[in-house]
């Protein structure tokens, strides 16, 4: 017992001051930590009920519509997203809100579905259903965010903490923000909002798909096969019988035909049979020329730090 906790004590030691090092290496994109950057010094003194709070606050109108929650997230409804977000002042449903969008939403995840307090995604649309992309919270302009509802973890602070280290570390992990949240006038709780895994600015830096095109830059993601998105069938799915499904994540559905999926399904396939090849070792056929080495092992490092048991099978993007 004392010898795991000397080497978890290295462990954490080490990421911090690898973490440390690139925040100070990249200055010029430095990472935005709320708890540091947003800290407020005004204090609520009313006396009248009025909820009042340092924190955004976000407030979604149903219009009395209860919001879905499907195994297979196939459903999304409408409603209304008001965020108030004061720089220098406390938040209030009765404030002016800072942002306002029509939105669709839905509950979101695996096991937590079921939970009482749900999470949810929701994308930001205008009047026309065209994406509404804007910042939020301080955050990249994008349509698609997530409000993480932590209910297992009683501080509230594993995800938040965990995704500022691996931003620190990894170039392309999500921004997050903590915030509170009223559905229908009901409070919610603490959420933090973030950012959907997506192609965009700020986001996954891949080059936009183009229809002209028999290939595409792409997002995949293992996971349960849960979602209303375009299913492949790799190398590894057909042979080693995985429990993930493969699902394309970017482009959209409505822009994927049998060739662009081959495509994916084709490259996709090309790095798992190097990977478990007898000469996967090697440098010119092995799969050292199919990823991004240094990336992986910054994934590997922070997901064992976090003790993430689903990395690799589930809620794993590529």
């Amino acid at each position: 017992m004392r010898r795991k906790l000397i080497i978890s004590s290295i462990a954490l030691i080490c990421l911090i001051a690898v973490a440390v090092s690139l925040s100070y290496l990249n200055y010029g994109n430095r990472r935005h930590h709320q708890h540091i950057d947003d800290v407020k010094h005004v204090k609520c003194n009313h006396t009248d009920g009025r909820f009042c709070t340092h924190l955004p606050l976000v407030h979604i109108n149903t219009d009395g519509q209860d919001i879905p929650v499907l195994a297979d997230n196939s459903m999304v409804i409408d409603a209304d997203l008001s965020i108030f977000d004061k720089d220098d002042s406390n938040n209030h449903l009765d404030d002016q809100a800072d942002l306002h969008s029509l939105i669709t939403i839905r509950a979101r995840g695996n096991t937590s579905l079921w939970f009482d307090k749900k999470s949810y995604l929701i994308r930001l649309i205008k009047e026309d259903r065209t994406e509404n992309a804007k910042k939020v919270m301080g955050m990249e302009a994008h349509d698609k965010w997530i409000l993480n509802g932590p209910i297992l973890d009683k501080t509230l602070i594993r995800n938040y903490i965990s995704m500022n280290i691996a931003g620190e570390i990894m170039s392309n992990a999500p921004d997050v923000r903590f915030c509170e949240v009223f559905v229908n006038d009901e409070y919610m709780g603490v959420y933090v909002m973030m950012e959907a895994i997506s192609r965009g600015k700020g986001r996954v830096d891949i080059s936009r798909y183009r229809e002209d095109r028999p290939f595409t830059s792409y997002i995949v993601r293992l996971d349960r096969g849960t979602v209303p998105e375009e299913e492949i069938d790799p190398f590894t799915g057909y042979t080693y019988n995985m429990n993930s499904i493969c699902n394309i994540v970017y482009p959209a559905r409505k822009n994927i035909n049998e060739q662009i999926k081959t495509y994916i399904e084709n490259d996709i396939s090309a790095f798992e049979k190097a990977l478990y090849s007898y000469d996967y070792a090697d440098k010119e056929s092995g799969y050292r020329k199919h990823i991004d080495v240094m990336s992986f092992v910054d994934y590997l490092i922070i997901n064992e730090f976090t003790q993430n048991y689903d990395a690799g099978i589930y809620s794993t993007y590529l």
